[in-house]
């Protein structure tokens, strides 16, 4: 991590997903108080294309403040829950005069803003490594994990993703010829990770814009029979553009990043194959 910058946001011990520290703890939230949007580049439909979002934070939480202040470095993440999606996004700036910190990205929607209704949970920091399970990963190439009860280094495996994705398969989409007839049956794929953009993740309903492990694009009859898939970062299985006739048929996938089977783009395109 320290010499050749490698990084990870996944880890797994002894197969199971253990999450980075966080704060407050998995299933409690912090409460927005107010959001301040700049503009930076008006250009865009119903929002802005760029915009730098100032989100003012309860006054009960000035130590999260501080705590950011102290250990400020571009890898702590703001995960923001609004209405039925989910906003990702690193921390650009913290202002302890306004209790408050900067983030930037695309302009919010006005459907879906950041606002006083908006709960949020602040990770990847090691100010806030503080359970059982929890782990956070140093740019100094420290790895730092709080065992569970029973976990020793004696009886614990340890498995970080090297990796996203485990197939592709793709036919020729300028002529429309498919690749047909493969069948995956019996086998197990495990541990692929996901890397969080440089901008973050902006508002997207059912995770649509994340990618998968197994993608299939212009293909014909690709079944996954007796297969499992687990311990990834993305979508199991994406059947994507022009594909037909293919089957997912007792397939155990769990622990997944994002979901299970996915179908189909997320736009329409004036020719399909």
């Amino acid at each position: 991590v320290a010499w050749y910058g490698f990084n990870f946001e996944q880890l797994y011990i002894n197969g199971e997903r253990r999450f980075r520290a966080q704060t407050p703890d998995r299933g409690d939230f912090f409460m927005v108080k107010s959001t301040e949007e700049i503009p930076l580049d008006k250009t865009g439909n119903r929002s802005p294309s760029f915009a730098m979002q100032k989100i003012k934070l309860q006054a009960g939480n000035y130590r999260l403040i501080e705590d950011l202040s102290k250990s400020m470095t571009n890898d702590i993440l703001v995960n923001f829950h609004q209405k039925w999606s989910e906003t990702r996004k690193y921390v650009q700036h913290v202002s302890k005069t306004d209790t408050a910190i900067y983030i930037t990205g695309s302009g919010m929607a006005p459907w879906i803003k950041i606002d006083d209704k908006t709960r949020y949970y602040v990770e990847n920091y090691r100010g806030a490594l503080d359970s059982p399970g929890e782990w956070f990963l140093s740019r100094d190439g420290y790895l730092y994990y709080i065992p569970l009860d029973g976990e020793t280094i004696a009886n614990t495996e340890c498995i970080v993703p090297v990796t996203e994705k485990f197939i592709e398969i793709s036919g020729d989409g300028e002529t429309g010829r498919r690749i047909e007839n493969v069948r995956f049956e019996n086998l197990c794929f495990r541990v692929s990770g996901y890397k969080t953009p440089a901008f973050g993740n902006e508002p997207g309903q059912a995770a649509s814009t994340i990618d998968a492990a197994v993608t299939v694009d212009f293909a014909r009859h690709i079944d996954f029979v007796n297969c499992e898939i687990a311990n990834i970062g993305l979508y199991a299985i994406w059947y994507r553009r022009a594909c037909s006739e293919s089957e997912v048929s007792h397939c155990y996938l769990h622990d997944l990043g994002t979901g299970g089977v996915k179908i189909g783009e997320r736009q329409i395109r004036p020719d399909t194959i």
